[in-house]
């Protein structure tokens, strides 16, 4: 981002805090939807779809409402968030106006709903959100007034009509990297995984594809968050005897999580070198300080997107983004894209539930009219302090899903 581009956001986040809210017009030239995302690549939607050809400071701005914490112990996470949500909407202009409303959570559940009700009360035709904060009240007032709300989690049982799960897809990502071990000849599955929510679910992923592929599956007990030496001593003796077999290791953790299961393999079994499998959260330079990890593979966004997104961020911002910094930036620009579609009547579910989805910094993902996000992942290698892409994500998305 040169030094043009970098005043230029400097002056809407001024603008930002002044008056609460982001208003940016101007279609890109050179595609036929009208916009691309900073890398050059055009999020899809539908192209039967009607689009808006009026000047743009004609339309009915479309008000997207972004809850953080925005004062408080997480205030410099909820900067992050509110910070992507505008940088989306400077790198991929829409032809329609868009006003960004950031809305004070507190981090607290009480504060979310809060946040959510002066939104909606503001005008907001769709809410993002919260971030660190339980979602309920949240829930209910987006329902209540009809306005599509994006969560920041990947918890899938509060998914429903209007109410989108937009976070990590564990189960999918699990799925997708136990499909790649298999046809790179693994027959035995060792499963190991932290007592979260995001591990059960990658388990449940994990077991599923392994079931449908055939494959022997041994578990270890779920460690502690995060796993201490003497857990991952205790999993990697457990797993030592199908680890001797052939079996793939799926470690579904944190990457800076990671360290003391490097440890325990090379005290351990240091004449061993297995098949290392893991998530998008294994998507950080902690991975590549690794020696077990070296050849290891995760399921996730091609690194080089994220990687990026984080670089533009940072020579904005000054500082390095919070992780769902880009999840924040892609449902921002998509919510920007999907309005265009929806100039001049009221913004709805259905504008949001294509076909085709979009491709975003996180990777290719489709909403469903069930308030699921459906994602595709990438396989991504490790080879010493380098992260590449093995496999790229499908980039469409077939009827059935």
């Amino acid at each position: 981002m040169n030094r043009r581009q970098r005043r230029a956001i400097g002056a809407i986040l001024i603008s930002m805090g002044l008056a609460g809210c982001l208003t940016t017009t101007g279609a890109s030239d050179g595609d036929p939807t009208g916009r691309r995302w900073s890398d050059g690549r055009v999020p899809r939607y539908d192209a039967a779809a009607p689009r808006q050809t009026a000047d743009a400071r004609t339309l009915q701005p479309l008000k997207i409402g972004v809850l953080a914490p925005l004062t408080g112990a997480y205030a410099a996470f909820g900067a992050d968030i509110v910070d992507a949500a505008a940088l989306a909407l400077f790198e991929a202009p829409s032809g329609r106006p868009v006003e960004l409303l950031p809305l004070d959570t507190r981090g607290e559940a009480a504060g979310a709903a809060a946040a959510a009700i002066e939104g909606l009360a503001r005008g907001a035709d769709a809410l993002i959100g919260p971030a660190l904060a339980p979602a309920d009240g949240a829930v209910r007032a987006a329902t209540g007034a009809g306005a599509p709300l994006l969560l920041l989690t990947a918890d899938r049982s509060q998914a429903a009509p209007g109410v989108f799960v937009a976070g990590a897809a564990p189960e999918a990502a699990a799925t997708r990297i136990v499909d790649y071990a298999y046809g790179r000849g693994a027959r035995v599955l060792a499963l190991l995984a932290p007592a979260t929510f995001d591990g059960a679910a990658a388990l449940r992923g994990a077991r599923a594809a392994a079931a449908a592929r055939g494959m022997t599956v041994i578990e270890a007990p779920s460690p502690t968050s995060p796993p201490s030496p003497d857990d991952a001593r205790f999993a990697i003796r457990k797993l030592e005897p199908a680890l001797r077999q052939g079996a793939a290791l799926f470690l579904p953790f944190p990457a800076d999580a990671l360290a003391p299961f490097d440890a325990a393999l090379q005290e351990i079994a240091p004449d061993l070198r297995p098949m290392l499998l893991g998530l998008e959260t294994w998507d950080s330079a902690a991975l590549v300080a690794l020696p077990s990890f070296s050849g290891a593979f995760y399921a996730g966004p091609e690194p080089e997107a994220p990687a990026a997104f984080r670089a533009r961020f940072a020579a904005t911002f000054g500082r390095p983004p919070a992780r769902d910094a880009a999840l924040a930036y892609d449902l921002t620009a998509m919510l920007a894209v999907a309005g265009e579609k929806a100039a001049g009547r009221k913004f709805g579910v259905y504008d949001l539930t294509g076909a085709s989805g979009y491709i975003g910094v996180e990777g290719p993902f489709r909403l469903t009219i069930d308030g699921v996000v459906q994602r595709r992942y990438a396989v991504v290698g490790v080879s010493g302090q380098e992260r590449a892409t093995v496999e790229p994500a499908a980039a469409r998305f077939d009827a059935g899903g």
